[in-house]
Order: C-alpha cells, then structure tokens, then sequence
C-alpha cells in the first residue's frame, strides 16, 4: 500500500499501516490504528500504568494515528511519516514494555512532576528521531525544522519548571 494513496483516501489508510513493516520493534507494538479523529497531535501511544509510579511492564502498546499523520503541513513524504511513526511513536513503546520504572522522593506525583515526566517521554523520543535522521533516514528539510523548533519548545519548557527531570530507570 502507497502512502500516497493512503494521504489521498482516509478509506485506505488503515490498510496503509497494516501493510508497515516494524521489524523488531513488533515487539513491542500491538496494532497501529488509524483514528479519524481530529487532535493537536498525528500519533500516540497507549501505554498502561500499573500505578501512577510504574508501567505495566511487557505489555505491547497500541499506537495510535490521527488525520493530522497523513496532512501534507505536518510529513510532507513516506519517510517523514515513518519517522514519526518508528522513530517517536515505536521508541514510546519499547519504553513502556521494558519496565521504566518513575523514582521520585514523593510517593505522588505532583503536577509539575507529571509534567517533567511526560516532557522527558518526549525529549528522549524527539533526540531518538533526530539520532536516526543524523544515521541515515531521510526526511524532508520542512519536517527537520519543525521537528529541532519542537524540541527547542520542549527543552525550554523542561528548563522553566527548574527541575532535572524525573529518573527512569530500566528494570
């Protein structure tokens, strides 16, 4: 299946992801599932919390892909795509299956907390992304410049709470 034909036909696109190959991150995916909802985002990840302080470890997440994926502003080619998809979306995942575990002092999560938390999901994700452009994968130069503008916005935010982040250790 082209993506081309999936952008074109939201009829088409579920059968675009099926046809996706990830290769040894199926590991760690259950589904890719095409959500004709619109958001502020193209993709996530449902992950599964134990607790507010642990992932439910081993569990493959399902991945989620919004209308705003296929949108020519936002991945203009294939391979912008698929660098949200495998190089964001499936570094989410393999997180999530493979136990991180959150180490605070507080036994809560405080809002700032949760937040610092979240934004490091996001910048390990984002740096993965910009790792696997730097080795090879070739996105487009418009793609490139939101993805660094997004995580300059993400860095500077991360700075503003004050705070070094929270741990993730990998059990």
């Amino acid at each position: 299946m082209d993506f081309y034909v999936a952008r074109a036909n939201e009829r088409k696109r579920q059968d675009f992801l099926n046809s996706i190959r990830l290769g040894k991150l199926e590991n760690y995916v259950k589904e890719i599932k095409y959500i004709n909802k619109e958001t502020d985002y193209c993709m996530d990840v449902d992950c599964h919390f134990a607790t507010r302080n642990f992932f439910v470890p081993n569990l493959k997440s399902t991945i989620n892909v919004y209308p705003l994926a296929f949108d020519n502003n936002f991945t203009e080619n294939e391979t912008d795509f698929l660098s949200v998809l495998i190089d964001h979306e499936c570094f989410h995942a393999r997180e999530y299956y493979q136990k991180p575990k959150i180490t605070i002092p507080s036994k809560k999560l405080t809002k700032v907390e949760t937040a610092i938390f979240h934004l490091d999901l996001e910048l390990r994700a984002y740096h993965n992304q910009i790792r696997m452009i730097k080795t090879g994968r070739d996105v487009s130069e418009t793609f490139l410049d939101n993805l660094e503008s997004r995580l300059r916005k993400k860095e500077r935010l991360k700075s503003f709470l004050g705070q070094e982040g929270v741990e993730i250790l990998t059990a």
